[in-house]
């Protein structure tokens, strides 16, 4: 597989955020962007909801996932819900591989209350 660099775009209102996640997450680089991308969101301060739209997202290293974790754990010290949402199969299986999808809170894209396909269109400027 060709490594696509990890892009991450914006979007939302109404007190939720969306962030769709292109490319992979295959490395600390990576690993680094998504959770300073998250943590811009977090500082915000009057966000109470945070979508991940991972339908983007090809592949996902260890790395990726530890980081994963740091986030959940970040997002409920905030009192933020944090949802992942639409992973392809790859990244579902890498995800059960290490018992991670146990700890997500995962809920279906169609209960997004704003169309995910709009976050493609604001990018967060974060691309390695």
């Amino acid at each position: 597989m060709q490594r696509t660099a990890l892009t991450i775009y914006v979007g939302g209102n109404w007190g939720g955020i969306g962030l769709s996640l292109h490319g992979t997450c295959s490395g600390s680089a990576e690993a680094t962007q998504l959770l300073q991308a998250v943590r811009q969101v977090l500082l915000r301060g009057t966000i109470t909801t945070l979508w991940l739209d991972c339908q983007h997202l090809a592949a996902i290293s260890s790395e990726g996932q530890q980081t994963m974790l740091q986030l959940e754990r970040e997002a409920q010290q905030a009192g933020l819900r944090l949802y992942w949402c639409n992973f392809n199969e790859q990244v579902t299986q890498q995800l059960s591989d290490t018992g991670l999808h146990l700890l997500l809170r995962t809920q279906p894209a169609a209960t997004y209350p704003a169309p995910l396909g709009s976050l493609d269109r604001s990018s967060l400027g974060y691309a390695s």
